[in-house]
C-alpha cells in the first residue's frame, strides 16, 4: 500500500519552490495522496500546488519546534500518514525529530534521495563531513524526513487541491518563550544576487586572511562567501556559507580562495558562469571542477589584490 504524504510549510516565509522539491520527493517515493499542512499559511499561494489536499491549520503564533511536535505526531495517526516531508531547516530539522520520537519514527535530515521498500523507506543523505553519500533503509510503516535545497527538481505540474480546515487547536507558545526580534539580513540577499563572488576556504588560515577577502570584497563590489570549516571556525558569518546547506550562489565570476572542493560547496557554485580556484594544493578537486586554476598560495594573491586596489573606497 502507498503511503499518504505530507510536505509541511511551517513558516509563513516558505518558498513554494521549495514545497514543490518535496512534492517531488513524495513522488519519488510512490506517493498516492500528497496533502500540504498550511500551519498559519494563506491557501491562496498553494492553491495550484500538484497536490490532492490543503489542510489549513490555524496559527497566529511564532512556530517553533516545541509547539507544532506533538499536534503534527497526533494528526499523522489520524490521517493514516506513513510519510512525513519537510523542506529542510533549522526549524524543520528539530521538527523532524521530535516528532519521530513521539511516534517512534523513522527520521533523517537533509536527505537527497529516496525509494519506497516494503515496508519503510531508503533515503540517501551525504554523511562523514558531506563528503560521501550513504543509503540508509528504515524499516518502519512511518517515517520523518527534511528534503534538503536542490536535491529533487520542483514539480513544475499545477494541480487542484481540495481546501480543508482542521479544527486543531495548537497549544500556546510555551513559558520560556518570552519576546522575539525579526531583523533583514541583507548579506545574505546581497551574495546570491551579485554578479561577482568571492569565496574563501580552510586554505585563508585565520581570521585575518578571512577579514582582508571581506575587505577586499567591499572594493570589488563582490559577495563574499566561504565554506563550512571557515563559518565553524568564526573567520566570517555563518550567514555566508555557501553549499547545500547554505546559499547557492549564481555569479557571472566566483573566485574560490583556498577552497579544497567538497561535493556541498560545488553543489553551491555549480551555477557561475567562470569559476577561478587558488589553491596550494596542486591535486585538490575544486581543480577538477573550475574553469582556471592557479597553484599557488592565495594569501599571497588576496595580499596582491588588496595591494592593486588600494585606492578603492571600502564600503562597511
Amino acid at each position: 500500500m502507498k503511503p499518504t504524504v505530507a510536505a509541511i510549510p511551517v513558516t509563513r516565509a516558505d518558498d513554494l519552490s521549495r514545497v514543490r522539491e518535496a512534492i517531488t520527493a513524495a513522488r519519488t517515493a510512490g506517493a498516492d495522496r500528497i496533502e500540504l499542512w498550511l500551519f498559519g499559511v494563506s491557501h491562496d499561494r498553494y492553491r495550484t500546488a500538484p497536490a490532492d489536499i490543503l489542510l489549513t491549520v490555524e496559527d497566529d503564533a511564532i512556530p517553533t519546534a516545541e509547539r507544532y511536535a506533538t499536534p503534527l505526531a497526533a494528526m499523522m495517526t489520524e490521517r493514516a500518514c506513513a510519510l512525513l516531508l519537510l523542506p529542510a531547516g533549522i526549524l524543520e530539522n528539530a521538527l523532524a525529530v521530535r516528532t519521530a520520537w513521539l511516534l517512534g519514527a523513522g527520521c533523517a535530515t537533509a536527505i537527497t534521495g529516496i525509494a519506497a521498500r516494503n515496508p519503510g523507506f531508503a533515503v540517501i543523505r551525504r554523511t562523514f563531513g558531506m563528503q560521501i553519500e550513504a543509503e540508509i533503509v528504515f524499516e518502519k510503516h512511518s517515517c520523518i524526513f527534511t528534503v534538503a535545497k536542490d536535491s529533487f527538481d520542483a514539480a513544475t505540474d499545477d494541480g487542484e487541491p481540495v481546501v480543508v480546515s482542521s479544527p486543531l487547536e495548537l497549544p500556546s507558545n510555551l513559558d520560556w518563550f518570552v519576546d522575539f526580534e525579526e531583523t533583514s539580513d541583507t548579506e545574505e540577499k546581497t551574495l546570491s544576487s551579485s554578479s561577482l563572488v568571492l569565496a574563501g576556504g580552510r586554505g585563508l588560515g585565520g581570521r585575518e586572511a578571512a577579514e582582508n577577502l571581506d575587505r577586499l570584497g567591499e572594493r570589488m563590489h563582490a559577495g563574499v562567501g566561504a565554506t563550512r570549516p571557515v563559518v565553524l571556525n568564526a573567520w566570517l558569518p555563518m550567514n555566508r556559507m555557501v553549499g547545500v546547506s547554505g546559499i547557492s550562489v549564481a555569479p557571472k565570476l566566483c573566485i574560490a580562495f583556498g577552497v579544497s572542493g567538497s561535493i556541498p560547496f560545488l553543489k553551491g557554485v555549480e551555477k557561475s558562469e567562470v569559476l577561478i580556484a587558488i589553491n596550494s594544493d596542486p591535486d585538490a578537486i575544486i581543480f577538477r571542477h573550475c574553469d582556471v586554476g592557479l597553484v599557488g598560495d592565495c594569501t599571497r594573491v588576496l595580499a596582491s589584490l588588496l595591494e592593486k586596489t588600494a585606492g578603492e573606497p571600502d564600503h562597511g
